[in-house]
């Protein structure tokens, strides 16, 4: 545990797309600062130390680990394993990208690390730290909707909108399942943070070929045992580029999308009156009634730079101090890390029986 009257030491690993979403997140952390940052690319990681100010750019990981309290990892899923083993023997603390790892063994063995070691270890679900989801699950946990029955996400892109769909270089393409392996993981965390762990059912994948490199373009995942039922789909040929969570109760369902940061509630029981109406419109002007106050906490959220980045990384800093429970329990990230494997591996050789 760090004491409260210590500042954090950050080491930031990593120096590519995501780390400016976690130094930015840091520098709303009370009690924590970024003194270094590390990367195979001494250039990038130059550049990012003078755009952000970073006081220390590392040659190696050993030095960046002697300067730092916290390694906040930021590098490929592929990379993680071997950092964070190296992070936790030298009793450093860790903030890890999801997903933490790629294979269920590696998970294994990093377990076995932090068990009766010093090291605290969070990986970035950041999305349960959404505005949306907060609300949605809030919803819940008060009986808004009764008994939780069954969870729906969508995840539908395209290359226009989606920078791992662009070319096939990206290393996305390398991890089982591709591109889906690495937005997986927040599917996985959804449903266990709403309904608990939940076994797959089934993985249906279709290879089209209208996206290069693209392990499936199609993808269907189900879940289910005798209390709930959940569904992710993926599409990377839907110019809507659309993300949203449906749950729905015995008394409701909830409506979240992600990319506004909103989530509606409906609880109309059905009639002769609300058929003559219209039920979606009946709905919509309920959504209308909550959309101002909605948006103006939405908008102060960004202005203030609240992201879902930065409430994980207070939560996680609280977490190091003894002040609040771990933002992401073991048990959470051990479910995302052996589904994640089953279903990647399962959407490639679904892929591969399709094409065949």
């Amino acid at each position: 545990m760090l004491p409260s009257n210590r500042e954090i030491r950050v080491g930031l690993v990593g120096a590519g797309h995501v780390a400016a979403a976690h130094l930015r997140a840091w520098r709303r952390a009370a009690g924590a600062r970024v003194e270094a940052v590390f990367d195979a690319d001494r250039g990038r990681a130059e550049e990012v130390a003078r755009r952000w100010r970073l006081p220390r750019v590392h040659a190696d990981l050993e030095s960046l680990l002697e300067d730092a309290d916290v390694v906040d990892v930021c590098t490929p899923p592929h990379t993680h394993a071997a950092i964070a083993a190296r992070a936790i023997r030298a009793g450093r603390h860790l903030l890890i990208e999801k997903p933490v790892v790629v294979r269920a063994a590696e998970w294994t063995e990093l377990a076995g690390l932090l068990e009766g070691g010093r090291s605290k270890l969070a990986v970035v679900h950041n999305i349960k730290f959404a505005r949306c989801v907060a609300r949605a699950k809030r919803w819940i946990e008060e009986g808004r909707i009764g008994r939780v029955l069954r969870v729906v996400r969508y995840f539908l892109t395209s290359p226009r909108d989606d920078r791992m769909l662009t070319g096939d270089r990206h290393w996305s393409h390398d991890l089982p399942g591709g591109r889906w392996f690495e937005t997986l993981p927040h599917d996985l965390y959804l449903i266990h943070h709403f309904v608990g762990p939940l076994p797959v059912a089934a993985v249906s994948a279709l290879r089209t070929g209208t996206v290069p490199g693209i392990s499936a373009d199609e993808v269907i995942v189900t879940f289910g045992d005798d209390r709930c039922l959940a569904a992710v789909h993926y599409s990377a040929n839907c110019l809507l580029n659309h993300r949203s969570l449906e749950i729905f109760g015995t008394h409701g369902a909830i409506l979240v999308d992600l990319l506004a940061d909103a989530a509606t509630l409906t609880r109309r029981r059905d009639g002769r009156g609300a058929r003559a109406l219209g039920g979606v419109f009946l709905d919509s002007g309920a959504t209308l009634l909550r959309w101002l106050p909605d948006r103006v906490g939405y908008l102060a959220a960004r202005l203030r730079r609240h992201s879902p980045h930065a409430r994980a990384v207070e939560a996680f800093t609280r977490y190091l101090r003894g002040e609040g429970p771990s933002p992401t329990p073991l048990d959470e990230i051990d479910f995302v890390v052996r589904n994640s494997e089953t279903i990647g591996r399962e959407i490639d050789r679904r892929a591969r029986e399709a094409t065949n």
